[in-house]
């Protein structure tokens, strides 16, 4: 038989283990509650995050297309009217391709044949000293394409509206064609 001291210090052993066992497996619970407490709160901000970031990217898909279309709208101004309402004329695509050849340089200006007559009576030496035009049916009406003897000057308005929707990185008014017809 033990003594009573033995069963106290028996007794404490016993009930200091079960307390420490009872202890780490309450801790253990505890950790394991709070890992699916974390879990559970980094799902929601996953889900918030992405959320947030559809709804950017829908904001900057909205917003980029709105400036897309004002600056294709800009550009248009820039050629000064709305091409579907009025049409540009031979002569002006003639004058504004003339500006970029140099005085004293030989050059031959092809415009299509009806813009070839609307210029009537136009002297070309009023233009450009060296100047010849031909009637070309390659060339759009409201277009021209000036030929140098080293170079090509080319004032396509459909070419122009290309490279600004290629900038643009999208294909504007789809439905709608700007060139003259």
């Amino acid at each position: 038989m033990a003594t009573p001291e033995q069963a106290w210090t028996a007794g404490y052993e016993v009930g200091l283990e079960q307390g420490m066992s009872m202890g780490r497996a309450s801790t253990v619970a505890e950790h394991a509650a709070s890992d699916r407490r974390m879990a559970l709160v980094g799902e929601a901000l996953r889900c918030a995050a992405d959320g947030a970031i559809a709804n950017v990217r829908r904001e900057v898909s909205d917003a980029t297309e709105v400036l897309i279309h004002a600056a294709f709208d800009i550009a248009l101004a820039i050629v000064g009217r709305d091409l579907s309402d009025h049409p540009r004329t031979g002569e002006e695509a003639l004058r504004s391709a003339l500006a970029l050849v140099p005085p004293r340089v030989a050059c031959t200006a092809r415009l299509h044949p009806s813009d070839l007559d609307d210029l009537g009576t136009l002297d070309p030496a009023s233009l450009h000293q060296d100047l010849s035009i031909v009637a070309d049916y390659s060339v759009e009406s409201g277009d021209c394409v000036i030929d140098l003897p080293s170079a090509q000057i080319e004032n396509r308005l459909a070419d122009a509206i290309g490279r600004v929707r290629a900038v643009m990185g999208s294909d504007l008014h789809p439905s709608e064609e700007e060139t003259p017809s």
